[in-house]
């Protein structure tokens, strides 16, 4: 007989060692799959560190890319304590974005001190209103909003292209 039983709370020393323990198991998997492949995983994990660290450029193109998605997980982080699936994060920052940009382009002569605070509250307004879509369609149909929320990436997604490639792209 399968029984049930609330997991018992780990002290601050059992969490760190519980962490530590996955992400060593998590390289130790990842270097059992390089090593089946024919690859040396030392070889293969000192080419992303130097990737990504080897030299001022790149140690800036990583920050750069690190910081939106630092943003973007503790958003998602926020989602997930109040148990709202919410993996649409990446297509709320595309709307966000959508929106930032739109502010721009509609008032392009307006001072920047006015300006980047009206770019930031159309960003979140945007992507404030696309992250309600998937929620009126769970509150009205019960949908799953891990799945609305991974399709609606792509719509933004492909919006943001669209606009990129199509009307909103430089004459020049």
């Amino acid at each position: 007989m399968i029984r049930k039983s609330a997991r018992q709370a780990l002290s601050a020393k059992q969490a760190v060692l519980v962490n530590i323990a996955a992400v060593a198991a998590a390289i130790a998997a990842s270097m059992m799959i390089m090593l089946f492949m024919g690859m040396n995983p030392l070889t293969v994990y000192g080419k992303i560190i130097s990737g990504s660290l080897g030299s001022a450029y790149r140690f800036r193109e990583t920050v750069n890319k690190a910081i939106p998605l630092t943003v973007l997980s503790l958003g998602t982080g926020i989602a997930f304590k109040m148990k709202f699936w919410n993996i649409g994060a990446e297509g709320q920052f595309y709307m966000g974005a959508f929106g930032a940009t739109w502010a721009v382009m509609l008032f392009p002569e307006m001072p920047a001190p006015v300006l980047i605070p009206l770019m930031t509250a159309a960003g979140f307004a945007f992507g404030g209103l696309f992250a309600l879509i998937p929620a009126a369609l769970k509150i009205k149909w019960g949908a799953s909003e891990t799945l609305v929320t991974l399709m609606l990436n792509y719509i933004a997604q492909k919006w943001v292209g669209y606009l990129q490639y199509g009307p909103w792209r430089d004459p020049k």
